[in-house]
């Protein structure tokens, strides 16, 4: 009984966060608006807003606006920020598969 009402609070919880729009953040070190791994997030952003009937969509902040990568992995962690698009060498302190 328990499980299902848990199933029930969680589903209906997904539920009011699905009818609400959203607009994710993204960080990148990236100076340039064209650079590749910036263009791809923004590219990103216009399929999610196209697939979610405009509900959703990724605004990027590159030129390190939102700090450098260990800066921009720590806001992830702490659900401050969304996304961060980084190097591997960063994670090596956090992520011990990456070293």
């Amino acid at each position: 009984m328990k499980l299902k009402v848990l199933i029930s609070a969680l589903a209906l919880t997904g539920l009011s966060f699905a009818s609400n729009a959203t607009e994710f953040r993204s960080a990148d070190t990236h100076n340039a608006d064209d650079y590749p791994t910036v263009t791809a997030v923004k590219h990103m952003s216009e399929v999610l807003e196209k697939l979610s009937g405009g509900k959703h969509k990724i605004k990027v902040f590159n030129k390190a606006a939102l700090g450098q990568e260990k800066e921009t992995i720590d806001q992830v962690k702490i659900g401050a920020l969304d996304f961060t698009r980084v190097n591997v060498g960063p994670m090596n302190g956090i992520c011990p598969l990456t070293q």
